[in-house]
Parts: C-alpha cells; sequence; structure tokens
C-alpha cells in the first residue's frame, strides 16, 4: 500500500464533503437570499457541485492508487487537478488583487499544498519501488 497515496485520498475525500456541506450551509444559503435571477443561481451552483464530484473523484483515484499498483497513472492525473485548481485560485486571486482572500482561504492553501506534496512523495515512493 501507498500510504502517501492513501492519505492524500482521504484528505480529499473529506474535503470533497467538506466542500457539498460548506457550499450548501454559507455559500448557497447566502446567494438564495440575494435574490439572484434562478440563471444565474444555478450557473454558480451547478460548477461548485461539479467541483465536488471532482474532488470525489480524484479522492477514489488516489485511494485506489494507494492499494494498485497497476494503476501507477492515476496519482498524475490528480496532481494535474489539484495543481490546477490551486494554480487557477492564486491567479485569479492576484489578477483581481484580492489578498485578503488569500488570508481567509490559508486553510485550504495549507490543504493543497500539503496534498500537492504527498502525491509527489507518492509518485517517488511508487518509482523507488518500481511501480
Amino acid at each position: 500500500m501507498n500510504l502517501f497515496f492513501f492519505v492524500a485520498g482521504l484528505l480529499l475525500m473529506l474535503l470533497s464533503i467538506a466542500h457539498a456541506f460548506w457550499g450548501e450551509r454559507n455559500v448557497f444559503k447566502t446567494l438564495a437570499q440575494a435574490n439572484l435571477p434562478a440563471e444565474t443561481y444555478v450557473s454558480i451552483y451547478v460548477p461548485w457541485h461539479q467541483l465536488t464530484v471532482v474532488l470525489f473523484a480524484s479522492a477514489l483515484s488516489l485511494l485506489l492508487a494507494a492499494f494498485s499498483p497497476e494503476l501507477a497513472a492515476l496519482p498524475y492525473l490528480v496532481l494535474v487537478i489539484v495543481v490546477g485548481n490551486f494554480a487557477t485560485f492564486v491567479f485569479i486571486g492576484l489578477q483581481k488583487s484580492e489578498a485578503g482572500i488569500f488570508r481567509k482561504a490559508t486553510p485550504q492553501m495549507v490543504l493543497f499544498s500539503a496534498l500537492i506534496l504527498l502525491i509527489i512523495a507518492g509518485i517517488l515512493s511508487a518509482r523507488a519501488v518500481g511501480v
């Protein structure tokens, strides 16, 4: 078993669940009170939960790769997804000059940094044992 992939998969699983529930409780409750047009509300709601599904699928991929060395390509895909999401957040935050968002998002930034390091450590570990 690749412990790095396992831990990263568990973290991503928890993140996907937290993303869904936190969004419903905080983001969409507030947006529902904002009297947005239904089309605007749905155009935010759908991608939010699409990302939740991507996080969940990424978690499953890492958990499968943790126990199945023949699935060694999956962690590379997950790494691209995680780095891409993280880079998109940083790029847009910088582009929009929203420095405050980085302070508010410190826990997420630490988590995504840890995920990136765990996945890279898992890939290196798998290479070291010849998988």
